[in-house]
């Protein structure tokens, strides 16, 4: 089946087995022959078309839409901001990976574009020589669509593990860890940004961005919720009401403190593949807190968490995770819930009115009957799992 024989503005998901359908937008020829050429020889990647500037991939998409989008975030005319949001005014749900160069300005523009939507962003290859320009891209962009091709074909086909046990009564916690990746940052502004400044916990979160964008990220989350939320430094106290965002290339782990949680920084080997790691994060959080703590596992490649939630779970603390209709990519979420660790498991929409929940004291109703292949089912109805009206007064720092 060819895109053309698809609805315009209808966006086309790839059936079991199908490769992915990619636009590559580049206004350098160099660097659109590059990418389209590797992209040709991935077996998960159907068809490559490419384009040398926002207008035209927009009339593209408006013609035949795609499943992906590698978009640069510099060129002439139409920029990679502009473009995002017209593409996504076409296709909401479209999948788009910006291709960054990886300077401070180049860290506050994919702030924002992941914040209008996009999905991902990787470094713009800067090597001079061709090959270590391919293996740069090799490292960094592959993983990413492979984990999106998998994520979005394969879900289906993953065993059924033994449900949950049942919710133990968790009060209200002493501290929540939150963990994100691919998608996360829009997932993260959806959850912290309606919180109010009155919690009686702060959140811990770690989101996999090098150590240029963290602190962007948290200034930007800040500006946009009423908590109070900052890039962590070691030795930092988090206090109720806050939220506290691990430094791209540092592990975050917590100790005990009169005044808050002690937050304590180290540049120890990669957990996962990865650091800052949610599993440290969530191992210290259970040694420190048990029975009080809970954690919550977002949209992300990976599995970066599932050790972690283990260790949640065995010290008696509970966990929460995002579910798959709602996940960019169901990586992280999913291996927490086919491990049978997540004793609840949710839409995005319904994971601020949950914390909220717990911050007054009401542990919300443990999972009910889900498929344990995909995480959708009852548990699906946000509903369920909040009982905030969305006509009550918030503090806010902006308004909507």
């Amino acid at each position: 089946m060819t895109p053309s024989s698809h609805p315009v503005g209808a966006h086309r998901a790839p059936t079991t087995g199908a490769g992915l359908d990619v636009l590559v937008v580049d206004d350098s020829v160099v660097a659109r022959r590059l990418i389209a050429r590797l992209l040709e020889t991935l077996p998960f990647v159907a068809h490559v078309r490419a384009v040398a500037s926002g207008e035209l991939a927009v009339a593209r998409i408006r013609r035949a839409p795609v499943d992906l989008v590698l978009l640069d975030m510099e060129m002439e005319g139409m920029d990679g901001l502009q473009t995002l949001t017209a593409l996504r005014t076409i296709v909401p749900d479209l999948h788009v990976i910006m291709l960054s160069r990886h300077t401070i300005a180049g860290a506050r523009v994919t702030i924002e574009a992941l914040a209008l939507g996009a999905t991902d962003w990787v470094s713009k290859p800067i090597a001079r020589d061709p090959l270590d320009a391919d293996g740069q891209l090799r490292r960094d962009l592959v993983p990413r669509l492979e984990a999106l091709w998998r994520d979005r074909t394969g879900r289906a086909a993953a065993p059924r593990d033994a449900g949950p046990p049942p919710a133990l009564a968790l009060g209200v916690p002493t501290v929540v860890g939150v963990a994100a990746s691919t998608g996360g940052p829009k997932a993260l502004a959806a959850l912290l940004g309606p919180l109010p400044a009155t919690l009686p916990f702060p959140l811990l979160v770690v989101q996999h961005m090098p150590s240029n964008f963290t602190g962007m990220f948290a200034e930007r989350l800040n500006a946009r919720s009423a908590l109070t939320i900052r890039e962590a430094y070691d030795g930092a106290i988090a206090r109720p009401g806050e939220a506290w965002v691990a430094p791209g290339g540092k592990h975050m782990t917590v100790e005990p403190s009169a005044d808050g949680v002690r937050l304590r920084l180290d540049e120890g080997p990669l957990v996962q593949s990865v650091r800052p790691s949610a599993d440290r994060l969530f191992e210290s959080i259970a040694t420190t807190f048990g029975r009080r703590a809970m954690v919550i596992v977002l949209t992300g490649m990976g599995r970066d968490g599932r050790d972690g939630a283990e260790a949640i779970r065995g010290a008696g603390g509970a966990v929460a995770v995002q579910d798959a209709d709602t996940s960019v990519v169901w990586g992280m979420p999913g291996a927490v819930h086919k491990a049978g660790l997540a004793q609840w498991v949710m839409p995005l929409e319904a994971m601020s009115g949950f914390v909220e929940d717990l911050a007054g004291g009401h542990t919300p109703p443990p999972l009910p009957p889900t498929d344990a292949t995909t995480g959708c089912g009852a548990s699906a109805d946000p509903r369920a799992w909040t009982t905030k009206r969305a006509t009550e007064p918030t503090d806010r720092k902006y308004s909507r």
